[in-house]
């Protein structure tokens, strides 16, 4: 630190001049004063407030570093290195490990902090005490939350159980519904291999599409009644009407 002679030697300089240079000082708390510096001593700085219209005495303990480095560069070094000192021996006490980011930067943080930074830099997500990839936890928290909707996973979508019960009925009809129209079973299915009626079929306006499938020696039977689909029946064993 500068003696006191330098600083009443500077303080002479100072009153001494004819030309009055604005100094701007920054305080820790960001508070600015700008005007004319009348003495330093060890203890800080004699500022006439230009703003204000009145001398102030500004500590060195409370202003920022860089208003410190500017006026008292000894002053500066010294509460670097005090900081430098202070910031190891919180590392010290607190168990304080270095962490790289992935862009390079350095800073020290827990060692359980470290983990947790690794982790998501990983693409991990911590979910019921275990780091696992971000879309996995994603899928497992869907699954809880379709799970308490009463919702089941059938095909790898999740569905309520009436939509399943007719996701089933639909394959088991092999692609047929109730209620299709002719063009739709024909798309579905092709040409019926025959096409049975029968008076009782008659007299209702209805008829039975059946695909015969000889290899199998199964048919599967459509009844159609007015142009859509009534019944579905599949996997039958072949029969002479």
């Amino acid at each position: 630190m500068r003696s006191r002679l330098f600083f009443a030697l500077l303080a002479v300089l100072f009153s001494a001049s004819v030309c009055v240079y604005a100094e701007t000082i920054t305080m820790a708390n960001k508070k600015t004063y700008t005007g004319e510096i009348l003495e330093m001593d060890n203890d800080g700085v004699k500022l006439k407030d230009k703003s204000k219209g009145m001398t102030v005495f500004l500590k060195w303990d409370n202003m920022n570093l860089p208003s410190i480095k500017e006026h008292n560069p000894d002053l500066y070094e010294q509460k670097v290195a005090e900081l430098k000192a202070k910031m190891e021996k919180q590392k010290e006490e607190l168990g304080l490990v270095k962490y790289t980011s992935p862009e390079g930067k350095e800073i020290f943080v827990t060692p359980e902090r470290k983990v947790e930074l690794e982790n998501r830099a990983k693409g991990l997500d911590l979910y019921q005490g275990k780091w696992l990839p971000t879309n996995q936890v994603a899928e497992l928290k869907l699954e809880v939350e379709m799970k308490k909707q009463g919702k089941v996973k059938y095909d790898g979508k999740w569905y309520n159980q009436e939509e399943v019960r007719d996701i089933e009925t639909f394959k088991k009809n092999k692609g047929l519904r109730i209620g299709m129209k002719a063009e739709e079973v024909k798309a579905a299915w092709g040409e019926p291999t025959n096409i049975r009626k029968s008076s009782d079929f008659s007299s209702r306006k209805r008829e039975m599409w059946v695909y015969t499938n000889e290899e199998k020696e199964i048919e599967d039977r459509v009844v159609m009644e007015q142009d859509q689909v009534l019944q579905i029946m599949t996997n039958q064993t072949i029969e002479d009407f």
